[in-house]
């Protein structure tokens, strides 16, 4: 169960982070009055075609399941879990499943998939970072520039960490519309060169993009 405080948490801004992982992947969604957008229900309001609506469901179901079911840590069968939401019905619109370009929307590296082993050692490594804040970033720097899965990475990613945020009780991860450019060019430069300068600007993004039920209020939509 999840405490009270990220329970109210999770309600108040439930259909922002939709609508934000939406944005992070060009669906066109418009929020409508803040009732509505917390609900997510009559939010959409602009034509969307049945591509963008699978993904935009997934991330719907994605979310309904990490504010219900502890993980306090990562889980690499919850993980694969999630990422068999989010890319239902996305994967089988390309007739090659092997090659994608990295998620990272302006990458021009083209990489190979990981080992299925290697990925479970770097899961376990993470695992023993005992900051569930940090754990919870550090996953997403590492899953955001690399191949974990060929279709619906970045949507996984964003899921999987708000799981460990929430089930922590720290808060909400979500990159608010103005910050979605300066996320993309952070992380972009982040996937080219993995150096410590562009780690840490990129990590100051993320860590200012967590809302707690503490600072709720301060919230602007």
């Amino acid at each position: 169960m999840i405490a009270n405080s990220a329970a109210g948490l999770i309600f108040f801004i439930s259909g922002d982070l939709v609508y934000n992982l939406a944005l992070l992947d060009d669906i066109k969604t418009k929020k409508s009055d803040a009732k509505a957008k917390a609900r997510f229900q009559d939010a959409i309001d602009v034509p969307i075609d049945s591509h963008e609506e699978l993904i935009l469901n997934s991330i719907k179901y994605g979310f309904n399941i990490i504010s219900s079911e502890k993980h306090e840590y990562l889980d690499w069968e919850f993980i694969k879990f999630l990422n068999s939401i989010v890319e239902r019905d996305v994967v089988n619109l390309s007739e090659d499943n092997g090659r994608y370009f990295i998620a990272v929307k302006w990458g021009k590296n083209d990489i190979s998939p990981l080992e299925e082993k290697e990925v479970k050692t770097k899961i376990d490594n993470l695992n023993k970072i005992k900051d569930p804040k940090i754990r919870a970033i550090e996953f997403l720097l590492y899953s955001l520039t690399s191949k974990l899965f060929g279709e619906g990475n970045k949507r996984m990613s964003f899921l999987v960490t708000n799981s460990v945020l929430i089930s922590n009780n720290i808060g909400i991860l979500s990159v608010q519309k103005k910050n979605i450019k300066k996320f993309n060019t952070a992380l972009k430069k982040y996937s080219n060169d993995k150096n410590e300068i562009n780690k840490n600007k990129l990590w100051e993004i993320l860590d200012r993009s967590i809302i707690t039920a503490e600072h709720s209020d301060y919230y602007v939509y």
